[in-house]
């Protein structure tokens, strides 16, 4: 199945984050690219509750930070985060495909404070 890049759906995840998830209505696996820079999230850490996340990093670095690791990313790196992992990224002009298992939706994914 093709997904054009013209039916994604362009979501802004902080002041300094987008997300473009493209969704086929498949129950196997999602799809989305980011675009970070700076802190994400703004303040605390996320949690994806039920997804398993891979980052492919594109373009730029990151460092991600769980709990008391933090982890270098950049250009061709993957990067794995099981579900229930608080975590917040700092980012420099960071490009990601992300793929998740199962699909991502909102009700799912928390911000802690």
């Amino acid at each position: 199945m093709l997904i054009k890049k013209e039916s994604r759906i362009k979501k802004q995840i902080s002041s300094q984050g987008f997300v473009y998830e493209y969704n086929d209505g498949n129950n196997k696996i999602g799809m989305a690219v980011s675009e970070l820079n700076g802190r994400v999230p703004d303040v605390g850490k996320m949690k994806n509750n039920l997804c398993y996340e891979a980052y492919y990093v594109i373009s730029g670095k990151a460092k991600v930070f769980i709990e008391n690791d933090s982890f270098e990313l950049s250009e061709g790196d993957v990067f794995h985060i099981e579900p229930d992992v608080e975590f917040y990224v700092e980012a420099d002009n960071l490009k990601l495909v992300v793929p998740t298992n199962p699909p991502f939706y909102p009700e799912q994914w928390e911000n802690i404070q």
